[in-house]
């Protein structure tokens, strides 16, 4: 096979496997759907899914595959999230009644029920 050919068919195949590995084909993300809305002016809808990383993290996943890491800081009276990388600020926290959770970053928010961030569905009971 010459040098051209070689190069050529190297391509193709590499083309090939990527495109083998679209989106469309991944498995979702493990973790409970969640109530989100991506994009300003956008309502809340059961489009993304929360998954646990640890007692102190988790992770919320887009639907069009980005994400969103958090960490959470024991502060009195308060849940204590923040974006791990630190990049931006969370705008808004704040309890809506009936265990659910309502985070607001600029352009986004996310409302789930307290209970997913509880080792085990159990954990200290919320402030409110």
């Amino acid at each position: 096979m010459k040098p051209m050919s070689l190069r050529i068919s190297s391509a193709i195949g590499l083309a090939a496997m990527l495109a083998g590995c679209s989106a469309a084909d991944s498995p979702p993300p493990p973790g409970d759907t969640i109530e989100c809305a991506i994009g300003e002016g956008t309502e809340l809808s059961p489009d993304c899914v929360l998954e646990r990383v640890s007692n102190d993290s988790f992770v919320i996943h887009h639907p069009g595959g980005s994400f969103r890491r958090f960490v959470r800081i024991e502060e009195p009276g308060d849940l204590g999230l923040r974006l791990a990388d630190g990049a931006e600020v969370i705008i808004e926290e704040r309890w809506q009644g009936d265990g659910l959770y309502l985070i607001a970053l600029e352009g986004e928010e996310y409302r789930f029920p307290i209970t997913l961030l509880k080792e085990g569905g159990s954990g200290p009971d919320p402030v409110q």
